[in-house]
């Protein structure tokens, strides 16, 4: 078996077929893909496994020798797109080098102090990119010069910028220290000549003390935070916590409008520093993936984005985004959306005084746990007793004697192997002494208990086999050693498990609703990112002008964009019976997420319907959760809907204040426009009218 990482550098040959001239013999045998092919073809029964991000496709020759071995295609655009990866932004600036740098190290600083703030201990790194050997050595010496000289009034430059990111870190570090001194002293001790490598050259990327440094940027203990480089880092390095690329160089080599070798290894080296960092703020956030997309105005989305700070010079960036677009590594048309509630809607009474009810995700209590699983339990085991004796065969004899064997088996349950024994070998794990047994089995009374009870492992069978006709107490000991070997396995993997409480808890919708901004790739047809006010489809609807949709536009997908417009059509009947309709999309709203009852599952329906009634003590507010849902998704996400119709029976409003409001939260089927239009009107009718 042949495992080939970067296999594109298997194809030197196959991309050369092509070419008119022919190649030199010796220049094709010596080749690596010649090489790698030789060994391959060795034996008919090999096999190989290529990897590559960078595969070429486009190259005809390349895509016909994979025609019919690409088992997985999983580009960079869809790693991207799936959220994991940074995100990319281009910083320009029309100001020299050092201001460039100073720039990206203020922005590096502010990332640290956003992470401290949010208990993650985590270092930015900033990479300092010439374009010659001799530049870089220059700009090397300059930089600690103008650093150690670093000043207010150099920093204070950048506070009238358009930069959103720039604006946002002097407000931060000018609230905490008007003086701005901190900001300064943390800037020359976090980038001093100590905490920097430079690597310029072949020499210097074979220093093996460099290497490590440079491929162990995340470890604790690793200080470093500046790299000065020309362009040896730019394959085989894979760093995370890069964050801030400065390009010290203004030159460019495309022709009309297509990038050229530099402008393409730049886009390589972007690649690299677009790894995603896994860090978790929230409890309910993914740990490896962007949080932000739909929140981008959120000050931590700094925390997963790549800046590229380069000059001011369109046509460069027009090259540059057109190399990034050829790695799959920048969307063809990103855009970003602004979800705007109707100034009606905000200056409502419902907005200013009503609630919205979530529930939360707690840790299960293992208070009622009171066994082991029951794999455990019944388990057998055999154990094989050590003679300790050996013999010496001739192979070449006709030798008619046996070895010794296993002829004699006793079976034993735990609980009827004397204590002394049992506890004894309990005494060598760990996970197995008493305090830590009762914080994973709370009722458990003692270790006798453990060792005995059928709840616990004493029905566990061992089948002893030896040549011995009657055990020694050193064999049936490493026998229990056998299985709480096992058992302590199956107890360090039992996880905490979670569990969503009944309790659905308030919050002022006005506290929970507000403005964002939300990121799309590539968005198209009906679907997400693409306004309901311009589809060509039954579903167009201009929401702006109607007052019980609370944001001004719907920008869902096309099977949300089908309930709105179905939605439209209930609401004249509805108003005959409520005083207040409000239907909210759930732009991924961390307060309006819900957790299922039973597993804590996090679930974020796509919209939450309001209807109030006013009577003459107080009034009746429904909270009702809708998600639309496409064919392809019902059978998958069924929980989903399972919880939804869970939720009247078991979840209970908890009120803040006693008051003589009545409130109702229920949720309902799956709405599906080809599917399920039936069942969705007939639940929907029958809870409005508490049939």
């Amino acid at each position: 078996m042949l495992i080939s990482d970067e296999s594109h550098h298997i194809n030197r040959v196959t991309k050369g077929l092509g070419k008119t001239e022919k190649k030199e013999i010796d220049e094709d045998i010596n080749s690596w893909e010649y090489s790698v092919n030789r060994i391959f073809r060795a034996n008919k029964d090999n096999a190989m496994l290529e990897f590559t991000a960078t595969a070429d496709l486009e190259d005809p020759n390349v895509k016909s020798k994979y025609l019919d071995k690409i088992v997985y295609d999983y580009t960079l655009a869809k790693f991207r797109e799936s959220g994991y990866t940074k995100d990319f932004q281009n910083m320009q600036g029309d100001y020299s080098a050092w201001p460039r740098t100073l720039a990206a190290l203020i922005l590096s600083e502010y990332r640290r102090h956003l992470f401290g703030d949010a208990g993650q201990n985590i270092k930015p790194v900033v990479l300092l990119k010439s374009k010659t050997i001799k530049e870089s050595q220059s700009f090397y010496d300059e930089f600690f010069n103008r650093l150690n000289n670093l000043s207010r009034d150099e920093i204070l430059r950048f506070e009238n910028t358009d930069n959103v990111y720039l604006r946002e870190s002097l407000d931060y570090f000018k609230f905490k220290d008007p003086t701005l001194n901190g900001l300064i002293s943390d800037l020359k001790l976090g980038f001093s000549q100590d905490k920097s490598i430079i690597i310029n050259n072949k020499s210097d990327s074979e220093e093996k003390e460099k290497q490590i440094h440079v491929n162990s940027l995340e470890a604790k203990d690793n200080p470093f935070r500046i790299i000065f480089t020309v362009d040896m880092l730019n394959e085989g390095w894979d760093v995370l916590n890069l964050f801030d690329i400065v390009r010290l160089y203004e030159t460019r080599d495309g022709k009309n409008g297509k990038p050229g070798k530099t402008t393409i290894s730049e886009a390589q080296l972007i690649g690299r520093g677009a790894r995603y960092y896994p860090f978790q703020i929230e409890e309910s956030q993914p740990r490896n993936k962007r949080k932000y997309d739909f929140d981008i105005t959120n000050e931590n989305r700094i925390l997963e984005t790549l800046l590229y700070h380069s000059m001011q010079d369109s046509r460069y960036i027009g090259e540059l985004r057109n190399a990034l677009k050829q790695t799959g590594l920048l969307a063809e048309a990103p855009i970003e959306i602004e979800y705007r509630l109707k100034d009606t809607f905000k200056q409502s009474d419902f907005y200013k005084t009503a609630y919205v009810f979530s529930n939360r995700r707690v840790e299960k209590s293992r208070n009622s746990v009171s066994e082991i699983d029951k794999k455990i339990q019944t388990g057998f085991y055999i154990y094989k007793v050590s003679t300790g004796s050996s013999t010496l065969y001739g192979l070449f004899d006709d030798n008619t004697q046996k070895p010794v064997g296993f002829t004699h088996t006793t079976q034993l349950k735990l609980k009827d192997i004397p204590l002394n024994i049992t506890e004894g070998a309990l005494a060598n794990f760990e996970v197995m002494k008493f305090n830590v047994l009762k914080s994973y089995f709370p009722q458990l009374k003692s270790k006798r208990e453990f060792l005995t009870s059928g709840n616990y492992l004493g029905n566990i069978t061992i089948q002893f086999e030896s040549s011995y006709e009657d055990l020694r107490a050193k064999d049936i000991y490493e026998g229990v050693m056998k299985v709480l070997q096992n058992v302590s396995v199956h107890i360090q993997k039992i996880e905490t498990e979670y569990e969503g409480t009944k309790e659905f808890f308030i919050d002022r919708i006005h506290n929970v609703l507000r403005d964002k901004k939300a990121y799309y790739s590539n968005p198209q047809g009906d679907g997400e990112g693409i306004s309901q006010a311009l589809i060509v489809s039954d579903s167009r609807a201009d929401l702006a002008y109607e007052s019980w949709y609370a944001y001004e536009d719907n920008f869902g997908t096309s099977e949300e964009k089908a309930f709105v417009k179905y939605f439209q059509g209930l609401v004249p009947e509805l108003r005959k019976e409520y005083d207040e309709v409000y239907l909210v999309r759930n732009e991924r709203i961390p307060e309006l997420a819900i957790y299922e009852f039973d597993t804590g599952e996090r679930f974020e329906p796509d919209f939450l319907l309001f209807l109030q009634k006013r009577g003459t003590d107080g009034y009746l507010q429904e909270q009702i959760y809708i998600e639309p849902k496409g064919s392809h998704l019902l059978e998958k996400d069924k929980w989903k809907e399972d919880f939804l119709l869970k939720i009247e029976e078991q979840g209970i409003p908890v009120k803040k204040y006693v008051d003589d409001n009545e409130y109702r939260i229920f949720g309902l089927p799956f709405f599906n426009k080809d599917l399920r239009m039936e069942e969705f009107a007939q639940v929907f009718s029958m809870k409005l009218n508490n049939k």
